[in-house]
């Protein structure tokens, strides 16, 4: 999952933040070797468990 992050983050993260309102700069910041970091922030901020996360996150890239 570390390289679905990697690569798909630019267009992730602006889509979370236009859906979830909740969620700031610092909620989405990436940071290389802090990703379980960020999923977790993500996964408290959202009340989701990691599946749900990343079943979401695919979700937005795929939406054209």
């Amino acid at each position: 999952m570390k390289r679905f992050l990697e690569s798909n983050w630019s267009q992730i993260a602006p889509r979370l933040r236009s859906r979830y309102g909740q969620l700031s700069e610092r909620d989405l910041h990436w940071e290389d070797g802090e990703e379980n970091e960020l999923l977790r922030r993500l996964e408290r901020k959202l009340d989701c468990d990691r599946q749900e996360l990343f079943r979401e996150m695919k979700a937005l890239i795929t939406k054209k």
